[in-house]
């Protein structure tokens, strides 16, 4: 009973959080700097969980792996269906130097990081059972939080190119974020015996065959979209049957549902033709509700007892970014990178001084879709510890920003809310 209660809880908040009431509170900006990470959904799972009250006990979170793979599979999905030839084609040159140069950044020094404070943290782990917590953390701390507005930057044209590479940037970052993930994270595997060693060919075999499977998910995808046309319930049909098949049979070779799902997106994207556009914009408008009841499982997975040495490693991984993160995006944004001129390569002059140069700094949530994506393929105490450090990080890297927000001046007219950057994994690679 307490189980069925969870879940009716968990429905209802998300339903909620979508409602036109809250809605109406998401134009603030303090609310929008709170929401952007999807900490208070967060936090409500970790109340329901087994951590808190305990309605979902450990023996029943098991259960939740079917909704899991769905909502990591609509994650994955939404990511790759950005992942457009003529979008790419036409992005400015800066941007992929920006994802570039995080990506190179967050691989030498969050990697070494993490590594040395996880051989800290488990002095009796080898080399194999430390990888795939390395490569969680590495590419958790790749790309950051593309929504802007609650930073009050300028409406100034200069302004304006910069936050188009934070969030353009940022976008690619992410994408390749879940890349590196799904291709690295299961170099190592558990044995029958229960003992985990490196198994790079098994890697190998297992990316082909998800390749394979996106491939022909794609297929499948093009022709039913077009089949479906319009009609909403359909396109529901559709998707479901996508997400279920390609994130489900990841699930069950013990591989990522995220990858699995990017690489259908991707395959639709560039296949699908005018039936995209409708079917883009019908999974957007569930997004919001989505990535809150995400949010909530997670917090429902993680494990909050990670002691000293989590907490030091939260703290060190949040320390790189405020040292790393600003000065590493302030560069790449300001440096012209065509000698060529193309035409669609943004002038070179950036404002001096802006809050855009800090939003790098906030982890970006598709870091939480990662660490859940660990937990489902490697069911472990230390991967929901591992979670736990993630969410924490993103706390810390978060927090000053709505205290800024909180502190800044009341009389900023509202706006419109950015929501597509406000509080959803799915929402990273939204360019």
């Amino acid at each position: 009973m307490k189980f069925f209660l969870a879940i009716l809880v968990i429905v209802t908040v998300a339903l909620l959080s979508a409602s036109a009431r809250f809605y109406r509170l998401r134009r603030s900006r303090f609310v929008v700097a709170l929401l952007s990470g999807g900490w208070l959904f967060v936090g409500v799972g970790v109340l329901i969980g087994p951590a808190m009250i305990g309605a979902v006990e450990e023996a029943a979170l098991a259960r939740l792996t079917p909704v899991l793979a769905i909502t990591l599979g609509w994650i994955g999905m939404t990511v790759g269906l950005q992942a457009r030839r003529d979008v790419l084609r036409g992005l400015p040159r800066s941007l992929y130097a920006c994802a570039a140069m995080d990506v190179a950044m967050s691989v030498i020094v969050f990697g070494t990081l993490s590594w040395l404070i996880l051989g800290m943290w488990a002095q009796h782990a080898t080399v194999a059972q430390r990888w795939p917590a390395a490569v969680l953390l590495t590419t958790a701390s790749i790309g950051w939080l593309l929504e802007t507005r609650s930073l009050h930057a300028n409406s100034s044209p200069a302004s304006a190119r910069l936050s188009l590479c934070v969030r353009g940037g940022g976008a690619l970052a992410s994408m390749a974020a879940v890349l590196i993930f799904g291709l690295f994270a299961h170099a190592s595997a558990r044995l029958p015996g229960g003992e985990i060693e490196f198994a790079w060919g098994n890697a190998i075999v297992m990316a082909s065959v998800t390749v394979l499977l996106a491939v022909m998910a794609g297929l499948i995808g093009r022709f039913a979209l077009r089949l479906a046309g319009g009609d909403r319930s359909e396109l529901l049909l559709v998707f479901l049957g996508l997400v279920a098949i390609v994130a489900g049979s990841a699930t069950s070779l013990g591989y990522s549902p995220l990858l699995a799902s990017a690489l259908a997106g991707a395959v639709i994207a560039n296949l699908a033709g005018p039936a995209l556009r409708r079917f883009e914009r019908f999974i957007l408008q569930a997004e919001y509700v989505i990535a809150s009841l995400f949010s909530i499982l997670a917090g429902m997975l993680l494990d909050v007892r990670i002691g000293l040495a989590g907490v030091g490693l939260a703290m060190g991984l949040a320390s790189a970014r405020y040292i790393f993160k600003s000065p590493v995006f302030a560069f790449s944004a300001r440096r012209r990178w065509d000698q060529g001129g193309e035409e669609n390569e943004p002038p070179p002059d950036m404002p001096e001084d802006s809050p855009l140069y800090w939003a790098p700094i906030r982890q970006a949530p598709l870091a939480i879709a990662l660490g859940v994506s660990l937990v489902m393929t490697e069911s472990s105490p230390m991967s929901r510890k591992l979670l736990a450090v993630i969410v924490l990080t993103g706390l810390l890297t978060s927090a000053p920003m709505v205290f800024a927000t909180m502190r800044s001046d009341q009389t900023d007219e509202p706006g419109e809310p950015d929501d597509k950057a406000s509080g959803s994994a799915s929402a990273e690679v939204d360019a």
